[in-house]
């Protein structure tokens, strides 16, 4: 368990280190190409979920995409102590409930993927 979390730390370090340099990457393996992160704080989790299906409708309806990271949210599951060291100006009673990583899609839809005809039948 305590691996874990030491490579999670690592991989936000990484992350952090990685912005502040610069790099002339194109690829970081924990955004998978995406653009920009934003982690979401938040007292209790209702909050955060409200706030982020708001802000993910906003970037779909702006022609972005996004997914959700859980290894990120790896890091406050396991050592949210050690986690909000990275943060000072974030109060230690919040917790991070969300990661949201923006960026460009590859495919682009007009409308959302069909879905199979439901069949229902009544007894």
């Amino acid at each position: 368990m305590q691996k874990l979390w030491y490579s999670c730390i690592l991989k936000i370090k990484e992350f952090g280190d990685y912005i502040r340099d610069n790099s002339t990457k194109k690829y970081h393996p924990l955004l998978w190409q995406g653009h920009q992160l934003i982690l979401t704080f938040s007292t209790d989790k209702t909050s955060a979920v409200i706030a982020n299906t708001r802000l993910e409708l906003l970037a779909y309806s702006l022609g972005l995409g996004g997914f959700y990271s859980l290894f990120i949210l790896k890091a406050d599951e396991i050592g949210h102590d050690r986690l909000m060291e990275f943060f000072p100006s974030i109060d230690k009673n919040k917790h991070m409930y969300s990661a949201f990583i923006i960026g460009y899609p590859k495919k682009r839809f007009k409308r959302t993927i069909p879905h199979k005809d439901i069949n229902i039948k009544y007894m």
